[in-house]
């Protein structure tokens, strides 16, 4: 999604996730990007490229965003939205009680997943951006599902 945000100004990225942080300051190198990036700290998960534990927990409690984008490994209609790390689970669920807007972001391989940990409930997020259509047969009455 960090294409979407090229020629946008006054902006303020949060993220734990090394990728997005080196694509923003690309785009800013670039004057394609006119915002602020703030990179949450924390023990290093080299093997998937971001931050995590009591450190960025603890970074993240001072914000409070507009709209907040959560990458998730699962979606079950029942059970939720779900990932398959507590850390990253945990920073999840805090930015979704202090954002005023809440996104998904899913790929059509989690539908119908449930992963290791339950981030929350369908209810808790405003909207899903997903490559592929709701499922027919899911009920998410008062979820905003977006195809992209």
């Amino acid at each position: 999604m960090i294409p979407a945000l090229v020629g946008k100004s006054g902006l303020m990225v949060i993220t734990n996730f090394f990728p997005i942080v080196k694509a923003l300051m690309e785009y800013e190198q670039k004057k394609q990007f006119d915002g602020d990036i703030i990179f949450l700290g924390g023990h290093v998960h080299s093997a998937h490229g971001r931050t995590g534990g009591s450190f960025t927990k603890t970074m993240a409690q001072s914000f409070f965003p507009d709209k907040a984008f959560i990458s998730l490994d699962g979606i079950e209609p029942k059970i939720g939205m779900t990932g398959y790390h507590s850390e990253k689970c945990s920073l999840s669920e805090l930015f979704i009680y202090q954002a005023k807007q809440v996104y998904a972001l899913a790929d059509h391989s989690k539908l119908g997943v449930t992963a290791n940990y339950k981030i929350e409930s369908l209810t808790a997020f405003d909207h899903v951006i997903c490559n592929a259509d709701a499922p027919a047969n899911w009920d998410i009455k008062g979820l905003d599902w977006i195809t992209c």
